[in-house]
Parts: structure tokens; C-alpha cells; sequence
């Protein structure tokens, strides 16, 4: 686990409560005024050309969680671990021991190389549902909680640096340049705690990122519900929230009588699934 020096309390309190006390390894997040800039250039690990420009600032943020990401992977095939398990500090602290267990249950049938927990904006129309619970899935973002084969994390750090990007994109655009066989929940095991987002690119919005990426009708409903308000004083993300939790299949928690949800339906009655 890559963690900042103030975010310690939560992630303990995170490790209690799902019971892997023993299990964990806690690596120092690197933060902006930690780095050397002009040295990472000249060695060759970051990209000079990633911190030029009007976004100097978020880039180096996203340095920052790239270098942490990476040095866990290095520890990991230091350790000489076959399967490592990735997790941010901003997890929210509930018991997913048993969410957790399903999943790896379901995953085991499968030669993956790549494991989310948690994933944000995958497509859906080109991902497969493999079995209960279990998505092979692609343009997966998100990295607070997934797992890493020593295969996919060998050939990952031999192409991680310089860095030039994200680290979610970073894995993203690996997975399909490398055709990984990446699995995912098929609802979210493990959320991030956005009232608390301190390790990664500050949290500009109340509403968590969409599963799925959103489709164009789902972007167009959302934004004439908001604008109009027939659906109450309700804004642009959470009416995405609110259907993208609809396709999740997480029915329970999104009321189907509501008119948002009434009107997804309509527009998308013919659309297929993802094939089982």
C-alpha cells in the first residue's frame, strides 16, 4: 500500500478492518516538493515533455502516484511474489473480506493477468461478462485496489519510464497494447473514500467516477435532467451515478420508479447486454 504521511490513521484503520494486519506493506507516498525534478529527467524515469505546459501542476501530482505505484511493483518483484495486490490510501474503511473472497473465487477459473477490485470507465460493449461477478474487461481506470501476475508486472516495468502519462492510463493503454487478459468485479468490490481523496489528483466532484463509460445517451439524459430539473435538484453526476449504477446491475440501491431510470429504460430498451 502507497500511503501519505497523513492519510496513515485511515489506512490502518482500513488494514484492521479487513484483517490483513500481516499482510500489508505500507510504502511512503512521494509527494511534489519530494522530487527531484531535473534528475528524474536525466535518469530517464520521467518524460520532460509530461511536465511542460499549462497542467504542470496536476502532472506532477500524477508523477507522484505513478512513482508510487511503481515502487510497490518494484518491492513486489524484489520479493519475488507471484501475485501482488495494489492498494491506494483512500479506500473506504468497510469489511470486504468476504466480497473480496467471492471474487477471487470467481477469478480463479481464469488465467488473468490483471485484477481490479475497483474500476472506473471500462466499455462496456466490448467487455464480456465471464461469470457471476466477473467482467474480462477493457479501458479500465482507477487504481485503488487491483492485482498484478509476476508476468504482466515484469513486462510492465520494463515499459513503465520514462513516465508519460497517468498511471491508471499507463496500465490501461498496456493491457490492450500487450492483450492482457484483465478481469474486474462486476460491481465494485472496494470504493474509494472521495471525502478523503489525499494521495491522488484532488476530487473535483461529490458523485463517484461512472463504472462504465458513460454512452453518449447516458451523457445526453444526464445533462437534460440537470438542466431542466425533472428530476429534482439533482446535477450532472449524479444522474450518471444513478443509471451507471443501473448498468452495474446494482438495482437494489437505484429505485427503478425513478424518472431518470424511466426514461434510461426507454431510450435504451433494444440495447444488448454484455454477452455471458
Amino acid at each position: 500500500m502507497v500511503c501519505m504521511e497523513d492519510r496513515l490513521d485511515h489506512a490502518r484503520r482500513f488494514i484492521e478492518e479487513n484483517g490483513i494486519e500481516n499482510q500489508v506493506s505500507i510504502i511512503r507516498a512521494f509527494t511534489p516538493d519530494s522530487l527531484n525534478l531535473p534528475e528524474l529527467v536525466e535518469r530517464g524515469i520521467i518524460s520532460s515533455g509530461f511536465i511542460q505546459g499549462r497542467h504542470r501542476e496536476t502532472r506532477i501530482r500524477e508523477i507522484c502516484c505513478s512513482l508510487g505505484h511503481l515502487a510497490a511493483t518494484l518491492d513486489s518483484q524484489l520479493a519475488g511474489f507471484d501475485v501482488h495486490i495494489h492498494l491506494e490510501d483512500d479506500n473506504e474503511i468497510y469489511d470486504d473480506r468476504d466480497d473480496i473472497n467471492s471474487l477471487i473465487r470467481s477469478a480463479a477459473s481464469f488465467e488473468w493477468q490483471l485484477l481490479y477490485f475497483s474500476y472506473s470507465h471500462a466499455d462496456m460493449q466490448r467487455s464480456q461478462r465471464l461469470a457471476e461477478g466477473v467482467y474480462r474487461i477493457v479501458g479500465q481506470l482507477c487504481t485503488n485496489a487491483y492485482a498484478v501476475r509476476s508476468q504482466a508486472r515484469d513486462a510492465m516495468l520494463d515499459s513503465w519510464t520514462p513516465i508519460n502519462n497517468a498511471v491508471d492510463r499507463y496500465l490501461r493503454d498496456f493491457a490492450q497494447r500487450e492483450d492482457l487478459f484483465v478481469l474486474g468485479a462486476a460491481r465494485r468490490v472496494l470504493n474509494q473514500d472521495r471525502s478523503v481523496f489525499g494521495s491522488a489528483i484532488g476530487a473535483n466532484r461529490e458523485f463517484p467516477p461512472p463504472q462504465w463509460s458513460p454512452l453518449f445517451l447516458q451523457k445526453l439524459l444526464s445533462r437534460l435532467i440537470s438542466i431542466t430539473k425533472l428530476g429534482g435538484p439533482r446535477g450532472y453526476g449524479e444522474v450518471i451515478s444513478l443509471i451507471d449504477r443501473y448498468r452495474s446491475g446494482d438495482r437494489g440501491s437505484a429505485d427503478s420508479s425513478d424518472l431518470a431510470l424511466r426514461m434510461w429504460k426507454q431510450l435504451v430498451r433494444d440495447r444488448p447486454t454484455p454477452p455471458l
